[in-house]
């Protein structure tokens, strides 16, 4: 897609980089959505603490997860 004097394109990458932020997102979402979880976690809250504390959500990361999505689903 060109517009103006820039080039966008929609790669593989792009698509696992959406696919890997989506799955991440919703399982925060599902896991969370009844009162913030309780007091002592079951495992998929545990699931979730460890991936928001592990990477701590910085680039490096998001790139972190990104990679080990896509070499366990490609």
């Amino acid at each position: 897609m060109k517009i103006g004097d820039l080039y966008f394109s929609f790669t593989n990458p792009s698509f696992f980089m959406l696919l890997t932020l989506s799955l991440v997102l919703l399982l925060v979402h599902f896991v969370t959505k009844k009162g913030g979880g309780t007091l002592v976690p079951n495992a998929w809250q545990s699931l979730v603490e460890f991936l928001y504390d592990f990477p701590l959500f910085s680039a490096v990361g998001v790139l972190f997860l990104h990679a080990i999505v896509c070499n366990n689903i490609v």
